[in-house]
């Protein structure tokens, strides 16, 4: 009986209805996403800062947004990624597909590149291995042809940048990359 008399105590003092805890919304909610994917991380304005985003090939497409930063008396942003090549044993290019969109008053570029290395293995600069231009705000790539060696080009370098009208402009772009 002693203890059963703490228990209905207990009991009678927890009250049935509950009521929403406000310790679980506090503040406003985050702002929603602008991005369906990864987002470019500042300072990447050459292939030393290049933002990596992935291996290549890989057979989902991926998303990947940033932003073009550019006033009249400063230089223009460029925006570089890299990717690592890992294909099956054997192959000896990878192919490369992309959708570059920005503003329409925007003429995206886009820079390719690999790492040279030296007969030691230390890499010494980059080679350019294609540039493309789009028009009116989009750039389409497809099936473009990244050469692979397992020790000399395993890596394949990005540089975005745009050309628009020249005063201080704040420039989002989204592009999207798949291969198979």
């Amino acid at each position: 009986m002693k203890l059963l008399l703490p228990l209905l105590i207990t009991l009678l003092g927890c009250n049935a209805n509950s009521e929403p805890s406000d310790r679980d919304h506090d503040g406003p909610p985050p702002p929603p996403s602008t991005c369906d994917g990864y987002e470019e991380m500042e300072p990447n304005d050459m292939h030393s800062m290049a933002n990596y985003v992935s291996h290549l090939p890989v057979l989902q497409g991926q998303t990947v947004c940033g932003t073009w930063i550019y006033q009249n008396d400063g230089p223009a942003d460029k925006d570089y990624y890299q990717f690592y090549l890992n294909p099956k044993p054997g192959v000896e290019e990878v192919k490369l597909n992309m959708v570059l969109e920005c503003e329409e008053t925007t003429v995206p570029v886009l820079y390719l590149s690999q790492t040279v290395y030296d007969p030691e293995g230390y890499p010494t600069g980059y080679v350019n291995i294609g540039t493309y231009y789009g028009t009116h705000g989009e750039l389409l790539l497809l099936d473009v042809t990244i050469p692979y060696d397992f020790l000399e080009k395993n890596d394949v370098y990005m540089r975005l940048d745009g050309i628009y009208p020249k005063d201080y402009v704040v420039k989002d772009y989204e592009f999207k990359y798949w291969n198979y």
